[in-house]
């Protein structure tokens, strides 16, 4: 089964899906402006508004930020 990455708003509620994903969504972060998730394919951004998601690296793990930098803790395989 394939997640979705979804925002929520918090005014009203409504659920907007910003992209798909192949499978489980292992860990999501967000800069304000792209949203970075890793699932089976690997990590992947995709814009806050929505749109085609990027793969960046087939490595994939619990994602963290530093500056302009995405980090991977890669133990999934």
């Amino acid at each position: 089964m394939n997640a979705e990455i979804v925002t929520l708003s918090i005014a009203d509620g409504a659920l907007a899906t910003i992209a798909p994903s192949n499978g489980t969504v292992w860990s999501l972060i967000s800069d304000g402006v792209d949203v970075y998730f890793s699932d089976n394919d690997g990590t992947k951004s995709v814009p806050l508004t929505g749109g085609s998601a990027r793969t960046l690296t087939s490595q994939k793990g619990t994602l963290g930020l530093a500056g302009s930098n995405v980090l991977i803790a890669d133990g999934m395989g």
